[in-house]
């Protein structure tokens, strides 16, 4: 082949890898286009503002009955003991629900708002019946029914006093548990490979030790921090495990209230923010910081103290867990005393506080639904691991006429805690371009896509209740409330096109000049082989 050949030939060689190197390139730009507009829509499943539903009515389908619950376990023998069963329901408003116990029908539980029933058409329906157990020991076994429809049982079982020696041993049996548990803390916390080991040494001890001082555990289950477990008493106690970068129990617990006054007036110039709550009095004329409860003195009265109407309750501290004992708590920093453990004893058997390792009481959903609190006009802001893990902590707030709460589905890193209420904060002081406030719906929004739906161990932020409640709801009516809730969709559609424009920029700067150094590249093996073809 001539010399002219042959440059001829380089020549359509080059071209086709030119083509085929191109093509390849244009291709692969597609797919990086692709990944990364998924990586950028990841977990679309879950949009920012469709929040994850604890509603007790969302597993319940049409025209049925939930789960059948009472705000006891236990009962105080010699003594009347008024117990209320509450189930979530479907049906139509004329429907029967009945109570049963045993075979025999005794009540008719009702959704009217009377009669034990909190709240007349939320679809929770209750009733309030007084048992009168007579000796220690027995048990009584309720469900409900609904046409051909059977509950699930409640089994409520009746306790003496407990003696001075069986508090004692109770004691002695969680020392064991807590020196167990301390052999495994590194730094404050049980490394994240150990956590399943020491929850089994955990129970295997609870056993043993049981077992030889002569003390009976009624039952027993792991949880995923810890042990939990009930004495043929009626104490129920808990062994948790402190674990890296959570909300734990031995940290600072506090509760802090904004209660709201009836006029709002537009925010002031934004300050250095130094905390939730006196940011919000800072922002805000007419909503006052007026408590705030640290340590030792978060106590049960004061939390009853504090759940009030018209209150922005921020709640910081240590929750706790049970799928087996169907058990939501919050941690307090009361300690139980010689003294009050007697006069607490009644909860501890109900079930509506627990005791755990290092002395503290917490309590359970079943504290709140048994107490005369109502939070109209509130919002509750439960920040512990665990807060909506079952819904339950979340309900009873809504059951007691809260606007809205916000909890979380799982151990939280304090981190994603701290973040979640410093822009709810931030968020709920803004107004829109009408001079309103934002609406907890809106500042949710804004406050998940700025601190995201989950933290890094996928635990997410659950909200439940009023959307367009907001921190003006009782101003005068010059504020149109409804003109808060702007064009989401519209908004979520341009922070999508947003994000493609960047990534087609992106990819196209890549291609460009990638062909561009391609293109100098062959102009160059041309000038040198081909100049004088």
């Amino acid at each position: 082949m001539s010399d002219r050949g042959q440059r001829i030939f380089k020549i359509i060689v080059w071209v086709v890898i030119f083509v085929l190197v191109a093509g390849s390139i244009i291709s692969k730009a597609r797919t990086m286009s692709e990944d990364l507009r998924e990586d950028s829509y990841a977990d679309d499943s879950q949009e920012v503002y469709d929040f994850m539903p604890v509603s007790l009515l969302d597993s319940v389908a049409d025209d049925s009955i939930g789960k059948l619950s009472s705000d006891t376990i236990g009962l105080s023998v010699g003594e009347e003991n008024e117990v209320k069963f509450s189930i979530p329901a479907k049906v139509s408003k004329d429907s029967h629900i009945e109570l049963f116990k045993d075979d025999k029908k005794i009540a008719t539980l009702n959704d009217k708002g009377k009669d034990g029933d909190d709240r007349a058409g939320d679809g929770i329906y209750s009733t309030v019946i007084a048992l009168n157990p007579k000796e220690d020991g027995e048990e009584f076994i309720y469900h409900a029914e609904y046409k051909d429809q059977k509950s699930n049982e409640v089994s409520l079982c009746a306790y003496d006093e407990v003696t001075d020696e069986e508090w004692d041993k109770a004691d002695a049996l969680m020392e064991e548990l807590v020196q167990v548990r301390e052999k495994y803390v590194v730094d404050g916390a049980v490394p994240d490979d150990k956590v399943d080991e020491v929850i089994d040494e955990l129970y295997q001890t609870a056993l043993e030790y049981a077992d030889a001082h002569g003390i009976v555990i009624k039952e027993i289950s792991k949880d995923k921090e810890g042990i939990s477990y009930i004495l043929d008493n009626g104490l129920i106690y808990a062994c948790s495990v402190p674990l890296e970068g959570v909300e734990a129990g031995d940290d600072e617990v506090y509760v802090k209230v904004v209660r709201l006054e009836p006029y709002i007036t537009r925010p002031k110039a934004l300050p250095s923010f130094e905390n939730q709550a006196q940011y919000i009095d800072d922002e805000i004329d007419g909503v006052d910081y007026v408590e705030s409860y640290e340590d030792s003195d978060v106590t049960m009265d004061n939390v009853e103290k504090l759940f009030q109407p018209d209150s922005f309750i921020i709640w910081h501290g240590h929750g706790y867990w049970s799928e087996e004992r169907e058990l939501s708590a919050l941690m307090l920093g009361e300690m139980v005393t010689d003294e009050t453990r007697k006069a607490y004893e009644k909860m501890y058997k109900a079930g509506k506080i627990i005791l755990f390792e290092s002395g503290k009481i917490a309590l359970t959903y079943k504290f709140f639904e048994n107490k005369d609190i109502d939070l109209e006009n509130s919002f509750v802001y439960l920040g512990g691991c665990h807060t909506a893990q079952d819904g339950l902590l979340m309900n009873v707030m809504l059951r007691k006429n809260a606007e809205a709460v916000l909890g979380f589905d799982q151990s939280v890193l304090i981190s994603y805690d701290s973040s979640i209420i410093d822009a709810l904060s931030k968020y709920l002081c803004k107004t829109t371009e009408t001079g309103d406030y934002y609406s907890l719906g809106l500042a949710m929004s804004f406050t998940v896509n700025e601190c995201g739906i989950s933290d890094k161990n996928g635990t997410h932020v659950v909200y439940e209740g009023n959307t367009e409640y907001n921190l003006g709801q009782n101003t005068p009516s010059k504020y149109d409330i409804s003109g808060i809730d702007v064009d989401i969709d519209g908004k979520k559609k341009k922070a999508k096109d947003d994000i493609d424009k960047k990534i087609d920029d992106t990819v196209d700067k890549a291609v460009d000049s990638f062909m561009e150094r391609l293109q100098k590249s062959i102009d160059a093996w041309f000038e040198e082989n081909c100049g004088s073809c």
